[in-house]
């Protein structure tokens, strides 16, 4: 009836009556997004993927050097590519004359535990300036009504998509922007409520049951103050009440065996569904004891793994294989920080049989072994035989690690081995930098000696201690990389460009580089310090001084605190410096102090930092 929903009634419709005590409603609770740190938002997992985290903080600039505003399509909304000079949506397959623009702007934020960067939606911005992008467009390159937001502080709700969890991108997009919450003060009722629980709740019993005795008794009722418990008591309580049934069995140990029983029943089944070198997810089997009893044992852990008729086999696509190579040069075990900003150990080297290489990584206990092992070797160079290595894709490279079940044979008595030590005299492997006698860093050169090295150092490093006398103003402390594949960008129609990834970088990150004047007592020379070297001396990021509002093209004063004082620095030796003796160096590490052979003659480099892993592919 005119447009609305009606309900009538027909043959076979019925009508209960009922009260509203025995009705009950249920409102559908609208979920409010948690309020989280910026240290607490970098740190959330797989389970946050596009869910929605708010955070309360404080705008502490917006980027000017950046697009504030974004050229759409005008059917499907999504941002259009510069092709062939003509603006081309993907999603559409069509050329875009005349592209809509929408707000698109970055914005430095931090709160008490760290800083990050935040891209402004364009209907929230509309909605707080009341002008669109076309409005605000001006002859000026940045519109000034746009830097409103800075120093303000606002509740922000940020949408958590995977590149952010993988740490692929840190730059989070917010989908709301709010007034920040009024600090009203802590009005928990529990610390207050439950002091009054002890004073009151004895008067008004005797009161109602003494003085009012024509009051019906209330047995079932009380005007106690009840005590709120924490649910974190409450979950302890009922843990503990939990069967040992209930538990699972979590496997903490690492590179271990154990044997497993297949009774004959099942025996004839399980030989052609099992393969050897496949990986397996194996369910509903039985953990036993072993004993005196049992024969043929295979391992020598004091359990065993039983399984039968019931037991579920599920085939993994990852698969392991034995790889055997020659060994090429690399650097010792260092130290990393993974995407969780754990401290991890790892080993990269590459190994060869000739005619191709293949990139290997070792991690953490695993690393310091295959490392301890090659230090024992004296038939040289290492011929290394993987044992159900991990077969990994990474940036379109082949890339083998370790699994709890890999093992490493250096030099071992096998055909292969000698078979490949063979063929070392048979194909050219004199271009390729194969493992040599570990030769300590125990000798510091000096700067006349560095000057004067030979074409037969060219590709090598070298220690040297020097003085930082100055730290030179002429050139920009920091550049643009790429968040991919960390190289230097350079402007292409006024966009900052990766020519290594072939695309533009929006938001790129920010390197050190840059150029002291160092010397000693025999001469003088440049040397170029880089992003992981200046971020172990001086402890922070170019991005963080960044957000503070140093400038690049002035050097910042925290830079002074470098010179003056005496370093061990790990020089790259390039063609230009043993050739065209060219006496600009790049240092590949530095410690602060100067080098004492004594301390250090059983170290195999020196010194190696920790460094950081926050891969971002594209």
């Amino acid at each position: 009836m005119q447009g609305h929903p009606c309900l009538n009634n027909y043959a076979a419709t019925s009508v209960v009556a009922c009260t509203m005590s025995n009705v009950s409603f249920e409102e559908a609770e609208e979920t409010i997004p948690p309020i989280l740190t910026i240290v607490e938002i970098k740190k959330l997992g797989v389970d946050y993927i596009e869910k929605k985290v708010r955070c309360q903080i404080t705008v502490k600039k917006v980027d000017q050097k950046t697009n504030w505003y974004g050229n759409v399509c005008t059917t499907c909304g999504e941002e259009v590519n510069i092709v062939e000079a003509r603006y081309k949506c993907v999603f559409c397959s069509r050329n875009i004359p005349y592209p809509d623009k929408r707000f698109r702007l970055a914005t430095v934020c931090n709160d008490t535990t760290g800083v990050i960067v935040i891209i402004f939606p364009d209907d929230e911005i509309q909605r707080i300036i009341g002008k669109d992008a076309f409005e605000s467009k001006t002859d000026v390159s940045f519109p000034t009504i746009l830097k409103v937001f800075e120093k303000k502080d606002y509740l922000l709700t940020l949408k958590i998509v995977d590149r952010n969890v993988n740490n692929s991108s840190n730059i989070y997009t917010a989908t709301e922007i709010n007034n920040p919450l009024e600090n009203n003060g802590n009005h928990s009722p529990t610390a207050v409520q439950t002091i009054q629980t002890v004073d009151t709740s004895a008067p008004i019993l005797v009161e109602t049951t003494v003085e009012v005795p024509s009051s019906p008794p209330t047995a079932k009722s009380s005007n106690k103050v009840r005590q709120r418990e924490k649910k974190g008591n409450t979950i302890e309580v009922m843990e503990e009440n939990v069967p040992i049934g209930k538990y699972k069995m979590i496997k903490t140990e690492k590179r271990s065996r154990i044997h497993a029983f297949v009774p004959t029943n099942v025996a004839d089944q399980l030989e052609t569904i099992l393969n050897i070198s496949d990986i397996y997810l194996f369910h509903n089997f039985t953990v036993k004891d072993l004993t005196a009893e049992d024969k043929f044992r295979l391992g020598r852990k004091q359990i065993q793994i039983q399984l039968g008729a019931e037991t579920l086999i599920k085939k993994l696509e990852e698969n392991e294989f034995n790889v055997i190579g020659i060994i090429e040069e690399h650097d010792p075990v260092g130290k990393i920080k993974n995407r969780n900003r754990q401290i991890q150990s790892q080993i990269k080297f590459n190994i060869t049989d000739g005619s191709t290489s293949v990139k290997v990584t070792f991690w953490d206990d695993f690393a310091h072994m295959f490392a301890d092992e090659c230090k024992e070797e004296i038939v040289f160079p290492l011929i290394l035989i993987i044992g159900s290595a991990r077969v990994q894709l990474w940036q379109d490279e082949v890339v083998l690690s370790n699994v709890p079940a890999t093992t490493i044979h250096i030099n071992c008595n096998h055909c292969s081995v000698t078979e490949m030590r063979r063929m070392l005299d048979q194909r050219d492997f004199s271009e390729r930098k194969l493992t040599q006698h570990a030769r300590t860093c125990s000798t510091a050169y000096k700067v006349k000696d560095l000057k004067n090295l030979s074409a037969v150092y060219t590709e090598c490093e070298v220690l040297c201690v020097v003085q930082i006398d100055k730290i030179q103003d002429a050139r920009e402390w920091c550049h643009y990389i790429c968040t991919s594949c960390y190289e230097k960008l350079i402007k292409v129609d006024n966009e900052d460009t990766c020519t290594t990834c072939q695309r533009f970088v929006p938001f790129p990150d920010f390197n050190f580089e840059i150029y002291a004047e160092a010397s000693d007592d025999t001469g003088s020379i440049i040397v170029i310090l880089e992003d992981r070297e200046v971020r172990n001396l001086l402890q922070t990021t170019a991005l963080e001084l960044i957000a503070n509002g140093t400038k690049q093209d002035t050097i910042p004063e925290l830079f002074r605190v470098l010179e003056k004082n005496m370093y061990t620095v790990k020089l790259f030796i390039s063609e230009k410096n043993t050739v065209q003796k060219d006496h600009c160096y790049i240092a590949t590490d530095i410690m602060q102090g100067a080098y004492n052979k004594n301390n250090h003659s059983e170290h195999t480099s020196f010194p190696h930092p920790i460094q950081d892993m926050n891969a971002e592919p594209s």
